[in-house]
């Protein structure tokens, strides 16, 4: 129930709670693979915590696997490859 409480997401973003929040993605998407809007803000916290190559992994993962994400998946990718790495 925890980790399914939008609350709770949301409580952890205002924190900059990255693992925290990770576990999150991660087990929501054990529930529901085929939902690209948490695969994108998976890889959205991947990348806010340092993490850009993970990020770049999630979204070629989920492009593989939802045919219709591809395209945004890929335009997501190239955002995160020419940003400049602080």
């Amino acid at each position: 129930t925890f980790y399914t409480n939008d609350l709770v997401l949301q409580v952890a973003y205002n924190a900059k709670q990255y693992e925290l929040l990770a576990r999150i993605f991660e087990y929501r998407i054990t529930l529901d693979p085929q939902n690209g809007q948490l695969r994108t803000s998976y890889a959205y916290v991947l990348e806010e915590s340092g993490q850009r190559e993970r990020a770049i992994e999630v979204l070629t993962k989920a492009g593989e696997e939802i045919p219709s994400l591809k395209a945004q998946a890929d335009g997501f990718i190239g955002e995160l490859r020419a940003k400049k790495t602080p």
